[in-house]
């Protein structure tokens, strides 16, 4: 990500996480790849400073953003998701959801199927869409979608 080769980054990143139960080169000694705390720090600065480009300075109070990311993701409140699949290869699986129970939720403003889930008590909505590079899809708990300004979209 430093030297945005982004693509690349991403794929280092996940041959690390599938490589975490592996021995290490000195199993003995240390135990698998993931039995090291560095590995997941590392990891998580790798997501959060790096793919997502949040590097917080609580000293002074100040924050920079710098996105790998090959996607775009906008929430308003907890009711509408926007994600724009910016760049990127084959199709991207996207669940979308949303707090409480609904009986669908509108895609693009069309109503769309939806499966209600409980997860750890809380029960929420969900709908599994599909991405191609270049687009973007909207989901929302409610039907109509007003345009307010080119930032943003209003119920």
């Amino acid at each position: 990500f430093t030297h945005h080769q982004n693509e690349r980054a991403w794929y280092w990143m996940q041959h690390i996480m599938k490589n975490l139960q592996q021995d290490h080169a000195y199993q003995k000694a240390t135990g698998r790849n993931g039995d090291y705390p560095e590995v997941s720090y590392v990891l998580l600065q790798n997501i959060v400073q790096d793919l997502l480009g949040l590097a917080p300075n609580a000293v002074d109070n100040s924050l920079s953003t710098f996105s790998h990311l090959m996607v775009s993701v906008k929430h308003q409140a907890d009711h509408t998701t926007s994600v724009h699949y910016q760049s990127g290869q084959g199709i991207l699986s996207w669940e979308a959801k949303f707090s409480g129970h609904h009986a669908a939720l509108f895609v693009n403003g069309k109503k769309q199927p939806a499966q209600l889930m409980e997860q750890e008590g809380i029960l929420y909505t969900s709908c599994t869409l599909k991405l191609n590079p270049g687009e973007v899809l909207t989901v929302s708990t409610a039907r109509q979608l007003t345009k307010v300004s080119n930032d943003s979209l209003s119920l």
